[in-house]
């Protein structure tokens, strides 16, 4: 079990064992934000996000009266395995669409179509990370070049300038 401390005293828990899914309701009393993250990979994005939630809600927060806090509930929902895709149900629970329902040929094909389009949006997603992630490290880079370039100039004129001292009698 891990947690995310907030300000306030308050804890944000998830256990490092989670299922697919946890959910965490954000909120007093009768305002909640529902956040839905994948455990094992988005565990971080959780804390940013609540950290995000309360600086908005910051100053509704200063203003609430000493009776009412600020309460985090941790709700686990599991995804469950529905056998084969495309026979019944979607993934995660509920219908599938009548298409699903009916089962047969035409179901899997819709399920294997969704998987494909998930797949190639992962795909892409990942392919412009790399692309802006690699596009940094260039600039970083070519910074680093000139500032280098700068301190070995900067460093010559300093040169110049003792040996020009030296040679000029006073």
């Amino acid at each position: 079990m891990f947690c995310f401390p907030l300000p306030s005293r308050q804890f944000v828990s998830a256990s490092a064992a989670a299922p697919l899914f946890d959910t965490f309701f954000y909120g007093d009393y009768n305002r909640f934000v529902q956040i839905s993250v994948h455990s094992a990979a988005l565990s971080s994005l959780l804390w940013l996000a609540l950290v995000a939630i309360y600086q908005l809600t910051k100053e509704s927060l200063l203003n609430m009266s000493t009776s009412r806090f600020l309460r985090i509930i941790p709700i686990r929902r599991v995804a469950i395995s529905v056998g084969e895709l495309g026979c019944g149900e979607g993934k995660s629970g509920g219908s599938g669409g009548t298409i699903r329902e009916a089962g047969g040929a035409f179901g899997k094909l819709e399920a294997a179509r969704e998987e494909k389009y998930f797949f190639e949006l992962n795909e892409e997603q990942t392919v412009t990370l790399k692309h802006e992630l690699e596009e940094q490290m260039h600039e970083r880079r070519t910074h680093q070049q000139k500032l280098a370039e700068e301190e070995k100039l900067a460093a010559e004129a300093e040169r110049q300038r003792r040996i020009l001292a030296n040679e000029v009698p006073e």
